[in-house]
């Protein structure tokens, strides 16, 4: 029972100049769920992360890496592709997606119901200090 995306942004989302400088970067387009134009809901969140020490040394100069025009090979790339992210937590149950989920049956709203409207995007939290 996994989540349909709307992939009808995907155009316009890549003109952002972080999606289009690099196929590594486009794995974090957000996900947008198939009636997401119903209500036109975002949420946001900060909770990428790479997966092992190899990939983090990838990216350990964060301002090259976000401005780069070049696709880095991550030997784990599973933890920033939001869109197989959220259908896997929506699939396996996450603890985030657990607590949407009950506050949700608490409402008495059905959770495909609810991923089926919205958008879920990351950003990256980091100081504008260490860009100087």
């Amino acid at each position: 029972m996994g989540l349909q995306i709307n992939k009808n942004f995907d155009d316009k989302l890549k003109e952002i100049e972080f999606y289009k400088n690099s196929e590594t970067h486009q794995f974090m387009l957000p996900y947008v769920g198939s009636n997401y134009e119903e209500y036109r809901v975002l949420l946001v969140a900060e909770s990428h992360y790479l997966g092992n020490e190899e990939d983090r040394k990838k990216v350990v100069d964060f301002q090259k890496w976000y401005e780069g025009k070049e696709s880095i090979s991550l030997s784990k790339p599973g933890h920033i592709k939001t869109r197989e992210v959220v259908n896997a937590w929506f699939t396996d149950g996450n603890g985030l997606f657990k607590r949407i989920e009950k506050e949700l049956e608490s409402l008495k709203i059905d959770i495909k119901y609810f991923w089926e409207r919205v958008s879920f995007m990351n950003f990256f939290y980091s100081s504008l200090n260490k860009w100087k």
